[in-house]
């Protein structure tokens, strides 16, 4: 078990971009998720707040999907026969 002195500060690493919090606002930040028994040194030093994360994670899965809609048109259908069935 480590023992910490007095003086020992914790550096934290906050995940998000400096402009999504606003100047006066107060926004809870708590450590991330992360491997418990991980080897590294300072592995659970991150900081995150998890409605940024959720809304960073929906822009991203919405910019995903428009990119795979590229080259996708409705109006442009492939010659379809309009055969009488028997």
């Amino acid at each position: 078990m480590k023992k910490y002195k007095k003086s020992y500060h914790p550096t934290f690493q906050v995940e998000h971009d400096a402009s999504h919090f606003k100047e006066g606002q107060s926004v809870i930040l708590t450590l991330k998720d992360s491997d418990v028994l991980a080897d590294e040194e300072g592995a659970n030093s991150t900081l995150v707040n998890v409605n940024m994360a959720d809304d960073d994670r929906t822009r991203k899965r919405l910019d995903d999907a428009k990119k795979a809609r590229v080259g996708y048109n409705a109006y442009d259908m492939e010659e379809v026969s309009t055969g009488v069935l028997e």
